[in-house]
């Protein structure tokens, strides 16, 4: 809950600095944490530019990132956790990139010196990226992210390929070949665990 004022800040900030006009979107897939439900109904009130959905029940992160990719109305979509470790000021590095490429999706990674991640996440995130490869028929280099960018219609693809246990990174690997990789910076958490 004390990152989301933080996050609205710095998106608002980005946005500000660089003219471009924007939409955040929170799904809040914790609809008995109080707290982030009050601070999510303060930030809504006081930022026009500011959507909140509260699910009715914890179905998991990829779940709630498709019903925020079903929401957006940008020609652009970026999706990123709220904890502050995916840096806002990144967003503009990513949004030149996805145009330089002309890619429809580019996944933003922490330089391998930058991550802040334990080592058990690391060691869980090289398992996933051997599973990835083999069943995924992923292209050879390309790494996942929830941290990426995304056109609005290979947002589409993803929510349209939805299925019983999505992952949004994999439907946008069935979804297109045109995916690439983008290094940034990576940040410590905040606040909590």
């Amino acid at each position: 809950a004390e990152s989301l004022s933080v996050l609205t800040q710095q998106i608002f900030q980005i946005g500000l600095d660089e003219g471009i006009d924007f939409e955040l979107i929170f799904v809040n897939d914790s609809p008995f944490h109080l707290e982030t439900i009050k601070s999510l109904k303060e930030i809504e009130y006081s930022n026009n530019f500011v959507k909140v959905l509260t699910l009715r029940k914890n179905r998991g992160q990829h779940i709630a990132t498709l019903v925020g990719l079903d929401m957006a109305q940008g020609e652009y979509i970026i999706t990123m956790d709220d904890d502050l470790q995916h840096p806002v000021e990144e967003i503009p590095k990513m949004l030149n990139y996805i145009y330089e490429k002309k890619a429809e999706g580019v996944f933003a990674l922490p330089n391998d010196s930058d991550r802040k991640h334990s080592i058990w996440r690391s060691i869980a995130s090289y398992i996933l990226k051997r599973i990835d490869r083999v069943f995924l028929n992923k292209p050879k280099g390309l790494l996942l992210s929830s941290f990426r960018i995304l056109t609005k219609d290979l947002a589409r693809a993803t929510v349209n390929g939805y299925n019983a246990m999505p992952s949004v990174s994999s439907l946008m690997v069935n979804a297109t070949d045109n995916l690439v990789n983008l290094k940034v910076g990576h940040h410590d958490r905040e606040f909590g665990r």
